[in-house]
């Protein structure tokens, strides 16, 4: 019986990987199979994972001097600090051009910003300060597990500092960082909007991709181009698992959940300096609404906010996490009974190696070559299932590892102590391990929704004007130079998430916290 309920188990879990990558996978590989001009993709290849790549190290060096910088600042600036990382999340890179091109307009004019080597440096920064918080708070989690009594013991034994430095901070911060890097490399090789917005001198693939997708033009050349990003980035993504691997699973051991930060960036969303950053959030976007109707002679521009777009965003994230995390808890269970934890590892592993813009393209040419997946939602809603799907395969990958994460961090030895105790399996492990569950699923729901609102792909590539987001209707605002209106929708939204955060946390936290009687 309970091989037969593996079985199926088995069964269901590939299934829906066929679903969401090997039919839309294998339209990607009959499209890539014609003929193409090799020279045209050999040059926006080489640009593209250049520039991620130089992104990507920027990224990693300021991510990680900012996060050791703040651990000798006084503890108290510690939650400012995180807060102000955390922000750049709330804003897609494309925004964050927007910002630097307004700002760059105040000291020089637009045929100077748009000089070929300032325009690229202000492309590398809007990545760099989009994904620097992962870097930083990855830096900082690793830095929290530092113990000062730690730190002063190996100094009274007569360790120098160099070598404090490297066992007690370099070692946790090399089990951190190859992640970090590894996606602020995906991400920026996969978004199409910052080149779409500043006039680049260097050919781009994701924005290459876009154009032949969205226009039907050298579709097969797209293809092949996309087909050939994943690879690379596979190659990275299995590089660091086997990093991993080799080190005994370090990442998962880093037990990053069972432990409290010493400035945690979930408490500071509900703490008196969120709540300062929330209230002037709501100023600025108040300013800007009553800028914009004294500006346009009383009427809205925009119509007023897009509330629906908003509101379409937040419930099809809702329902791709809910997808996503059943997915993931049904591959770590899987895992678990059969002992095929690696190949799972590495299945979502690729997953999340994967650029979006190459999973974006395969949905899709399979959405437009009526494959059965496609053909079995063909109509009115065949867009709605399909921008789910973008969502699933984006967030399915980031709930499995932080469900490994959590396992990984389980010490049984408390689990056992109360069994001897009298307390039964599930009670036991209800008193040790749910504060740790309400912290994982609190950031299951945050990071779903901020991904929602702020990646371009594979989004970008599935989107219908029929299903109103809050990424494609900010891109088409600032394409039609409707910056006011695009600004008090991304601080909406931005307003939004830290409301969320503050709100869901004490929800999460009411009973949670069990004590023994």
């Amino acid at each position: 019986m309970k091989k037969t309920a593996a079985a199926l188990e088995w069964a269901l879990l590939w299934a829906t990987f066929a679903l969401l990558v090997l039919l839309p996978g294998w339209a990607l590989v009959q499209a890539a199979g014609q003929p193409a001009d090799l020279s045209a993709i050999i040059l926006p290849l080489a640009s593209s994972v250049a520039f991620a790549f130089l992104c990507s190290i920027v990224a990693l060096l300021l991510g990680t001097l900012a996060a050791a910088a703040v651990r000798f600042l006084p503890a108290k600036l510690w939650p400012l600090t995180d807060l102000l990382a955390a922000s750049g999340v709330a804003f897609p890179p494309f925004i964050h051009a927007e910002a630097y091109q307004w700002l760059g307009d105040i000291f020089f004019s637009r045929s100077q910003l748009w000089h070929s080597n300032v325009v690229i440096m202000i492309a590398g920064a809007c990545y760099v300060s989009a994904y620097l918080p992962l870097t930083y708070f990855a830096m900082r989690i690793s830095l929290a597990k530092v113990s000062p009594s730690v730190v002063d013991n190996l100094r009274a034994v007569g360790i120098s500092d160099l070598a404090i430095c490297y066992h007690c901070a370099a070692k946790p911060a090399l089990a951190c960082l190859p992640p970090a890097a590894l996606l602020t490399f995906v991400l920026t090789i996969s978004d199409p909007l910052v080149p779409a917005l500043l006039p680049l001198p260097i050919p781009n693939a994701a924005y290459s991709i876009w154009l032949a997708v969205g226009s039907g033009v050298s579709l097969h050349q797209a293809a092949l181009l996309a087909l050939i990003l994943a690879a690379l980035s596979i190659c990275l993504a299995i590089g660091v698992g086997l990093f991993y691997y080799a080190k005994g699973l370090v990442f998962l051991r880093q037990a990053l959940l069972s432990e409290s930060l010493p400035a945690r960036p979930i408490t500071l969303i509900h703490s008196k300096t969120a709540k300062i950053f929330t209230a002037l959030a709501l100023v600025i976007l108040v300013g800007n609404s009553l800028a914009s109707f004294i500006i346009g002679g009383g009427a809205s521009p925009a119509g007023g906010l897009d509330v629906r777009a908003i509101a379409t965003t937040v419930v099809l994230a809702g329902v791709g996490l809910a997808v996503a995390g059943f997915i993931a808890l049904l591959a770590f269970f899987l895992g678990r009974r059969r002992r095929s934890v690696r190949v799972l590892d590495f299945l979502f592993l690729i997953l999340l190696g994967t650029p979006g813009a190459t999973l974006g393209t395969a949905l899709s040419l399979a959405y437009m070559s009526s494959t059965p997946l496609f053909s079995a939602v063909a109509g009115t809603d065949s867009d709605w299932f399909v921008t789910v799907m973008a969502y699933v395969t984006s967030l399915s990958p980031f709930l499995y590892f932080a469900i490994r994460a959590f396992a990984a961090s389980i010490d049984r030895t408390s689990i056992d102590l109360l069994r001897v105790m009298g307390y039964s399996r599930t009670r036991a492990f209800t008193i040790s391990y749910l504060p740790q569950l309400r912290t994982l699923a609190f950031l299951a729901v945050v990071i779903s929704l901020a991904m929602a609102a702020t990646a371009s792909a594979p989004l970008m590539w599935v989107t219908s004007p029929d299903v109103p987001l809050v990424v494609p209707l900010l891109f088409r605002l600032l394409d039609h130079g409707r910056v006011a209106d695009a600004f008090i929708l991304t601080f909406a939204m931005a307003i939004l998430l830290f409301l969320l955060a503050a709100a869901l946390y004490p929800v999460l936290r009411y009973r949670s916290v069990r004590r023994l009687p």
